[in-house]
C-alpha cells in the first residue's frame, strides 16, 4: 500500500489505533457509514473486518459510541491501483481509449471517473493523451 496516507484526522487517529491495513479493511466492510462499537465485547462483524485485536482496541476507544467510518484512504488505494493498471496498460500498447474502457469496466466506474483519475495523477493531457 505505498503513498497510501490516511488524509483527515479521523483517519488519522483510526490509523495510528488499528494500522493502516486495520483502517482499510475497516473501510471496506464499513466505509460511508455509521457503525456502533459495543461497549463490552466487539461484534462479530467487526471482528471479521479487522481482527479480534484490532476489534477489542476499537471497543477500548470508542466503546458504546457509534463512529463513522470513511472511505478516503479506501479511494486513494483504488486510485493508486487504477494508475498502476493503466501504466500497465499503456506498457503493452493498449490505445487510451481501451485503456480507459477497461479500468471502468474492471473498476466498475465510468469511464469519465476514470479518465479524471488519471489526468490528475499526470498519467493523461487535457486532450486525452498520455503524459507519460
Amino acid at each position: 500500500m505505498n503513498q497510501i496516507a490516511p488524509t483527515t484526522s479521523w483517519e488519522i487517529e483510526l490509523s495510528r489505533l488499528i494500522s493502516l491495513d486495520g483502517l482499510i479493511s475497516l473501510e471496506q466492510h464499513f466505509g460511508g457509514s455509521f457503525i456502533y462499537i459495543h461497549a463490552s465485547e466487539p461484534s462479530e462483524a467487526l471482528i471479521n473486518a479487522v481482527g479480534e485485536e484490532r476489534a477489542k482496541v476499537l471497543c477500548g476507544w470508542f466503546g458504546g459510541s457509534d463512529i463513522y467510518v470513511p472511505k478516503v484512504a479506501l479511494k486513494q488505494l483504488r486510485n493508486k491501483q487504477i494508475e498502476t493498471a493503466a501504466l500497465d496498460s499503456l506498457r503493452t500498447g493498449n490505445s487510451t481509449g481501451k485503456t480507459v474502457k477497461e479500468l471502468a469496466a474492471k473498476f466498475r466506474l465510468t469511464t469519465r471517473r476514470i479518465a479524471t483519475i488519471l489526468k490528475e495523477r499526470g498519467i493523461y493531457g487535457s486532450t486525452g493523451e498520455t503524459t507519460q
